[in-house]
């Protein structure tokens, strides 16, 4: 990907309570963030998924980022990882075991 690309994205992400917390984990990206009810846990993973772009695309190191989370290009199309895929990855699975959690999509695009 060059700096004129523009990555379209939608990612998949779950909120739960975790204690006196709630969780929102984006399972393409491995990344999660935590707020004061499921409102404020959205927010931040929001928050911080801007922060992971801007710093990957700033340090040029986005392309091998999203290669080591399972992403694939192909020409000038990159892939999210595949369900199966993201459910080796044992925080998914733990999510998906929980008596409540929500799913929900991030549309993205970056530079």
């Amino acid at each position: 990907m060059g700096k004129e690309s523009i990555l379209q994205a939608c990612l998949s992400a779950y909120v739960f309570a975790d204690g006196e917390n709630y969780v929102a984990y984006c399972p393409e990206l491995d990344i999660s963030a935590a707020g004061e009810d499921e409102t404020d846990a959205r927010q931040a993973l929001s928050e911080v998924l801007a922060i992971y772009f801007d710093d990957t695309i700033s340090r040029g190191t986005l392309e091998e980022d999203l290669k080591q989370h399972g992403w694939r290009k192909r020409g000038e199309a990159v892939t999210a990882p595949s369900p199966s895929t993201l459910l080796r990855r044992s925080t998914l699975r733990n999510i998906l075991r929980k008596d409540e959690f929500h799913k929900y999509a991030i549309p993205m695009a970056t530079l």
